[in-house]
């Protein structure tokens, strides 16, 4: 039929508003958080200065950097100006973790840091890695970093580490530089390593960009990312982006839940409301049909 007229919506906004705040998960074991400090923009007077008191707003358990050319003593010694319960750091040129708790083995790769985080509050130990891939439009580089990668978490789950347990629960948190997502190599080190790849949006919209630069030729991208093996459950993740970001990367934020028994829930909201780990995700013991 003929076209009868046209209709105009407009919108104030153009997204939905999403409302959530910074604040801790209550249940969350260790929160993680991943930061691209714009080469040693963390030991500037004015940019350091604001990047600390955003992660002294954070209060993150494990910070992984990117892009910071010290040594892991002076990373730490920074971090604890500010935050002077951080006493651990590992680490080398490019990428560094530093922890509130100690880590007691650690494996420096092209692109990654591992370190094995033993968590008292948790009483739990876990593998944090740090990561940051060749960026632009090198993705043969981004295949071999991540290939390599793959092969330390192969060969701990391979029992190659006899004093790691093979379950043990992993947290990938950096600067992956995945320019259109480097759909085989990235899948491929996904899915073999059966990780789930968490989707953190901003604080007050659905956006998920966690890169920006004003008068660049590239476009905001997600850049930054987070993945979790099983043993390990995200109760929040975010993309914190103050109101004058010192870094063109944005901090990546990842509340964690420590799952022993691999049900999906957390141990201790188990504890709490079930006083042992009996609970599943998929019951509906008051037969309401949730």
């Amino acid at each position: 039929g003929a076209l009868r007229g046209v209709v105009t919506a407009r919108y104030a906004n153009q997204q939905p508003v999403k409302k959530t705040d910074p604040q801790r998960h209550a249940y969350a074991d260790v929160r993680a958080v991943g930061y691209n400090v714009l080469w040693d923009g963390l030991f500037q007077t004015n940019l350091g200065d604001v990047m600390l008191a955003e992660l002294a707003a954070l209060q993150p358990d494990v910070i992984c950097f990117n892009e910071i050319t010290r040594t892991a003593a002076q990373t730490l010694a920074r971090v604890a100006s500010a935050l002077p319960y951080m006493s651990h750091a590992v680490g080398s040129y490019d990428e560094f973790m530093v922890s509130r708790f100690p880590i007691t083995w650690s494996n420096v790769g092209r692109g990654f840091v591992l370190g094995r985080v033993q968590s008292s509050s948790a009483g739990v130990d876990f593998i944090a890695c740090s990561v940051h891939l060749t960026c632009c439009t090198n993705s043969a580089a981004r295949a071999s970093e991540l290939s390599g990668l793959k092969e330390i978490i192969s060969q701990i789950r391979s029992a190659s580490y006899p004093s790691i347990p093979t379950n043990i629960p992993i947290v990938l948190v950096g600067d992956f530089n995945l320019v259109n997502f480097d759909t085989p190599a990235f899948t491929s080190f996904q899915n073999d390593l059966r990780l789930t790849h968490l989707h953190p949006l901003h604080l007050d919209s659905f956006r998920d960009y966690t890169w920006s630069r004003n008068g660049s030729s590239y476009s905001d991208g997600r850049l930054d990312h987070a993945l979790i093996s099983e043993g390990v459950v995200a109760l929040k993740s975010f993309i914190y982006r103050s109101s004058t970001p010192p870094s063109d990367h944005f901090p990546v934020v990842v509340d964690l839940a420590f799952d022993s028994d691999q049900d999906r829930l957390g141990d201790r909201w188990e504890v709490s409301y079930w006083q042992d780990l009996s609970a599943t995700a998929n019951a509906d013991p008051d037969g309401d049909g949730m």
